[in-house]
């Protein structure tokens, strides 16, 4: 089952890669007439090259969540601790959603129409960032500390 998976992402990526090539080659092609005035021209490029890119970003997207769930169906075991990362990361934003505060008075928030909803959103994403950041450094710590403990 994995090599069957494996040949089909192996063929998705290199007709996506295919595409992208003759995209761009017809992109650089016809892309010395190509200007706003000529909307001609922007639809007969422009606007398919977009339509791959979001067929593409489709494709991706399934395969990123398609691909995990069916090893997580092979593998229990690792469907477990999958599941226990995922309520961690949910419990670190919850926290970061917590400490964020919805401040959201100044020229930069007036202007962009930022919300005080939107604050709070950003603020916990920056926390999200700390925690992790700082859990990635205490982990480096930590394995290193027990690496040379365990050489003794």
């Amino acid at each position: 089952m994995e090599k069957l998976l494996n040949n089909i992402t192996k063929v998705v990526v290199y007709l996506i890669m295919a595409l992208g090539v003759a995209f761009t080659v017809w992109t650089i092609a016809e892309g010395s007439e190509l200007t706003l005035d000529n909307m001609k021209l922007v639809d007969k490029v422009l606007n398919p090259y977009f339509g791959v890119s979001f067929v593409t970003f489709l494709i991706a997207l399934a395969a990123a969540v398609l691909f995990p769930l069916g090893q997580m169906f092979m593998n229990p075991k690792a469907a477990i601790k999958t599941g226990i990362s995922i309520v961690l990361l949910g419990v670190i934003y919850l926290v970061s959603w917590s400490l964020a505060s919805d401040y959201n008075i100044g020229k930069y928030f007036t202007e962009n129409h930022i919300t005080p909803a939107q604050s709070q959103f950003i603020g916990s994403l920056i926390y999200i960032a700390y925690i992790l950041g700082a859990l990635a450094f205490l982990s480096i710590i930590v394995s290193g500390v027990l690496g040379m403990l365990s050489k003794r």
